[in-house]
């Protein structure tokens, strides 16, 4: 779900979230810091995927509020 976020806000901008837009480089970030201290998995995609699952649940449950 967040690589089609990501697509959708930034690749695409159809029905883009302003907030998440905002927000996305200091995640970005704190992402890139994590990564960097963990030494390069060996699948990049699934590494991001699991770092950005806590934000989007965040941000579900903060949005439906």
């Amino acid at each position: 779900m967040a690589h089609a976020y990501y697509f959708q806000n930034f690749e695409t901008g159809e029905n883009a979230d302003q907030n998440f837009i905002a927000h996305f480089p200091g995640f970005n970030n704190i992402g890139n810091a994590v990564f960097q201290r963990e030494k390069a998995p060996v699948n990049y995609k699934d590494t991001c995927a699991e770092q950005d699952k806590p934000f989007f649940q965040k941000w579900l449950i903060t949005s439906s509020q």
